[in-house]
C-alpha cells in the first residue's frame, strides 16, 4: 500500500482540491493501493475524493504533530509512506515511478518541480539526477513531500520530533531530522529526480523575513541535535558550509536591501537555533 498522510487547515480550498484531483486521477494497480490519511484541521468533511481515505479530526497543531497522528493510524502492515502537503500535488506516473525505483533502497526522495514556472523547488535540487543520500546531501537534496519510505512493520518509521517545524517555535527542519534518523538506523536512501511531485516554487512566504527567521532557527537547531544526539559529524560539517554561504551572500548583496533583509533574517535564526538547540540537546545528553 501507498500510505499518505496529508494534513490540513483548509480542507475545501483550491490546492486541496488539486491535491485530490490528482489522486482521483491515478489509474490501474496503483490507485487499489492508495490510501490517504487526512489529518483534518479545519472539521469540516472532505468531498469529491474518490480513492480509499479517513479522515482524522483534530484541533490545530504542528505539522510535526498531524503527521504523528497519521503515523498511529497505520496498519500493522508493509507499505510505502509518504508525506504530502496539501499544496502539493502527484503526477499520473509518480506513484508507479516510485513502486519501480526504490526496490533497491529503503526510501527514495524524488524531485520537486514547479509545472507552472518549470523550475525545480530550490536551488540545489537538480533534475534528472540519480545518487545515494548520505549525511551531507541530505540537507540539501530531500524535501517532505518527496520522500517516500518502505517498511515492512510500522514500528520502523520514525516518528517526527515534534520540537520541529511549521507551527513550532523551530519552524523547520523536520523531514532532515527525519531522514537523518533513517540514515542513523542503518536505511539506504536514493535521490532520485527523474520523476517529480509538483509543488509550487518562489511563493510568498519564501521571501518573507519572518518565515525565513523561523525555517532558519529550526534548521539550525536540528542540526544542532544531529551533531549531540546522534553524532552525525558529516552533517553538521554541511550546515556549516550551508551557513558561510548565507554570510558571504548578505556582504555580496550589502547594498541590495532586500537580499541583505532575506540573509541577515536566516543569520539570525541560525545563530540563535545554534544556540537554543546546543542547550537543549547538550542538556538531554547530560541526563
Amino acid at each position: 500500500m501507498f500510505n499518505l498522510i496529508m494534513t490540513t487547515q483548509n480542507i475545501d480550498g483550491e490546492k486541496t482540491k488539486r491535491f485530490f484531483d490528482s489522486l482521483n486521477a491515478m489509474t490501474g494497480d496503483i490507485r487499489e493501493k492508495l490510501f490517504l490519511y487526512i489529518i483534518n484541521q479545519d472539521k469540516r468533511p472532505a468531498a469529491g475524493l474518490t480513492i480509499k481515505y479517513k479522515e482524522i479530526f483534530t484541533d490545530k497543531c504542528s505539522l510535526s504533530k498531524a503527521r504523528n497522528l497519521g503515523l498511529a493510524q497505520l496498519p500493522e502492515e508493509p507499505g510505502i509512506i509518504a508525506f504530502p502537503d496539501d499544496d502539493c500535488w502527484y503526477s499520473d506516473s509518480i506513484l508507479k515511478f516510485v513502486e519501480e525505483n526504490i526496490n533497491n533502497n529503503d526510501f527514495i526522495c524524488t524531485g520537486v518541480f514547479d509545472p507552472y514556472k518549470g523550475i525545480s523547488y530550490g536551488n540545489n535540487r537538480p533534475l534528472k539526477t540519480r545518487t545515494a543520500i548520505d549525511e551531507a546531501n541530505a540537507l540539501l537534496l530531500p524535501i517532505s513531500v518527496g520522500i517516500f519510505y518502505k517498511y515492512s512493520a510500522v514500528d520502523e518509521i520514525p516518528f517526527f520530533d515534534e520540537r520541529f517545524g511549521v507551527g513550532t517555535d523551530w519552524g523547520s527542519g523536520e523531514e532532515t531530522d527525519f531522514v537523518l534518523q533513517l540514515l542513523k538506523d542503518g536505511k539506504r536512501g536514493e535521490y532520485n529526480s527523474f520523476d517529480c511531485v509538483y509543488h509550487e516554487a518562489e511563493r510568498d512566504k519564501d521571501f518573507n523575513v519572518s518565515s525565513i527567521y523561523k525555517y532558519a532557527l529550526g534548521f539550525a537547531a536540528m542540526a544542532e541535535k544531529s551533531k549531540y544526539v546522534r553524532k552525525q559529524d558529516e552533517a553538521y560539517k554541511q550546515f556549516k558550509k550551508i551557513k558561510a554561504r548565507s554570510y558571504m551572500a548578505k556582504i555580496y548583496y550589502l547594498f541590495v536591501p532586500n537580499k541583505r533583509a532575506v540573509y541577515s533574517a536566516r543569520l539570525k535564526g541560525f545563530k540563535r537555533g545554534c544556540a537554543e538547540g546546543r542547550e537543549f540537546y547538550r542538556n538531554e545528553n547530560a541526563r
